[in-house]
């Protein structure tokens, strides 16, 4: 077909010939979204054990002194939080066979994630202000806890000793949030926008720590796919505010239970 020695196609041929080349271009792009993903998938595994020896290192450096309890359950959690990430992040393509959308309290859900955060809590002295007592939203418990997680470590990250963190929700006509703001360090105006990029660590994650860049990149996406998204605002050296922002029950059965209450 591609020889100038030959005929002109018929009309079928052209579109035969059409149909193959635009073949041949899917194929070259899903082959290049492949490539893509390997590679992010590469960069990710070699920057998790990059970030991963070092609380391995901090703990084998207690081992040979005298162990202080609060020092070995911070490094213990940190490595726990990787695992989890690495885990999440392995299940983002597989999500549509591992999610299960029910009726729960994010609220409750953030006061069990505090509780397991005690420790870091006390021993840095941040005082904690919970708003709310309930807000009931249709997601999956356990991809939910693990977004809220990744918020809120973020927050004791990056929050000064002495600092606070407080955790409101508020329902609108249109949405439910959850609202997670800290006292912190903040994040630069020229980093805000890129902060839920894959990788990105910017100015705070830099100076301050070694991060990965992948737990707000993981929350928003887990996010997203539950019918939620994250916005962020910011402050420099005043204040970070994350949202969780649900949509509202769409389940009319849930619509029903909640009128007769």
């Amino acid at each position: 077909m591609a020889s100038e020695n030959c005929d002109s196609l018929s009309l079928e041929g052209e579109f035969a010939k059409d149909y193959i080349d635009e073949l041949k271009r899917a194929h070259i792009r899903e082959m290049n979204q492949i490539k893509d993903r390997q590679k992010e998938h590469y960069d990710f595994i070699v920057s998790w054990f990059h970030e991963i020896k070092t609380p391995i290192a901090v703990l084998r450096l207690l081992q040979q002194t005298d162990m202080d309890a609060g020092s070995l359950r911070e490094e213990i959690t940190k490595i726990e939080n990787y695992v989890d990430q690495a885990l999440y992040y392995a299940k983002l393509d597989s999500f549509n066979q591992d999610y299960d959308i029910q009726t729960c309290d994010i609220i409750k859900i953030s006061k069990e994630i505090i509780k397991s955060h005690s420790k870091i809590f006390f021993s840095k002295k941040i005082r904690i202000n919970m708003q709310a007592d309930s807000l009931i939203v249709q997601s999956d418990p356990k991809w939910l806890k693990f977004i809220v997680n990744q918020l809120l470590t973020n927050s004791l990250k990056y929050t000064e000793h002495g600092g606070e963190i407080t955790i409101s929700a508020s329902e609108t006509l249109k949405e439910k949030r959850l609202i997670i703001r800290d006292s912190g360090i903040g994040i630069s105006e020229k980093d805000l926008p890129r902060i839920f990029n894959r990788g990105f660590t910017g100015e705070t994650g830099r100076t301050h720590s070694k991060s990965t860049g992948m737990g707000l990149y993981l929350s928003q996406q887990l996010s997203n796919k539950l019918g939620h998204y994250i916005s962020c605002t910011s402050k420099v050296k005043v204040f970070t505010q994350f949202i969780i922002h649900f949509p509202l029950d769409s389940d009319p059965y849930l619509i029903v239970q909640k009128n007769t209450r």
